[in-house]
């Protein structure tokens, strides 16, 4: 049995659009839907809402974007960073015994994960540091300035991986917000095809005085008229709204 398939946000917003936009911009469907009840403030608050679902939707997209521009830049800073750590670990391996690999976190393999390669970068670079390990590591080119320069890469690389929980954070408040806006506006726009259903049972015998065509399905989709200016309802399969967060991982 084939999986039953949601619209799109985006279709959901060109829906509703159209339906908001005929019902205002057309004389006998605002005619129409007014004896319903909808009246210029309710159609109003319909495009208020639809307005306030677009600027949601524009958010997500701004947020996306800067979520993955700031991906990219925290792989490129931890591969620097992970260079910088695995050159100096190979020069310390070949000048220290065990002791004081393990006070330079490297008694055991480089972390994987951003959090623990952080905390074993910065103790690797601060304890290289100290007089009695940094005048063997001098010899190899690592004075106060090499192991300095070195260590601002590990900084850098937090900075960046903090970017980037910062842009998934950011992503994720925008999408709360995108499928709360788009909830609110497709109640609006269920309540709006209900009474239109109702507008066409009244105008069973000319429907096209009201440019509302319904099929006797209770549910249905909002497709644009040959002519562009026209609404008409026809049956679907599924017009539920999208509930679930969207995918905000990297």
């Amino acid at each position: 049995m084939a999986t039953k398939q949601h619209p799109s946000i985006a279709e959901q917003l060109r829906r509703a659009g159209l339906a908001i936009s005929n019902a205002m911009g057309d004389k006998e469907i605002t005619n129409a839907m007014e004896s319903s009840g909808y009246d210029g403030v309710k159609l109003a608050q319909g495009k208020a809402l639809f307005d306030s679902a677009k600027a949601a939707q524009a958010e997500k997209t701004s947020t996306e974007r800067a979520r993955r521009e700031a991906v990219e830049v925290a792989k490129k800073a931890k591969l620097i960073a992970t260079e910088a750590f695995q050159t100096l670990a190979q020069v310390a391996k070949g000048a220290f015994g065990r002791e004081v690999l393990t006070s330079l976190c490297l008694s055991k393999p480089m972390p994987r994960s951003t959090d623990a390669f952080l905390t074993a970068g910065y103790a690797l670079f601060d304890n290289a540091r100290l007089p009695e390990i940094q005048a063997k590591l001098v010899p190899y080119g690592y004075d106060e300035q090499k192991l300095q320069s070195e260590r601002e890469k590990i900084s850098a690389c937090a900075r960046a991986d903090q970017a980037h929980q910062e842009a998934k954070e950011a992503t994720r408040k925008a999408t709360e917000k995108l499928n709360t806006a788009v909830n609110e506006l497709m109640g609006w726009h269920s309540e709006f095809q209900n009474s239109a259903r109702k507008e066409r049972d009244k105008n069973e015998q000319s429907p096209e005085k009201t440019g509302l065509v319904l099929d006797a399905e209770s549910r249905c989709t909002v497709h644009q008229a040959p002519t562009g200016d026209k609404l008409t309802f026809e049956p679907e399969t599924v017009t539920s709204v999208v509930t679930g967060p969207l995918n905000t991982r990297s």
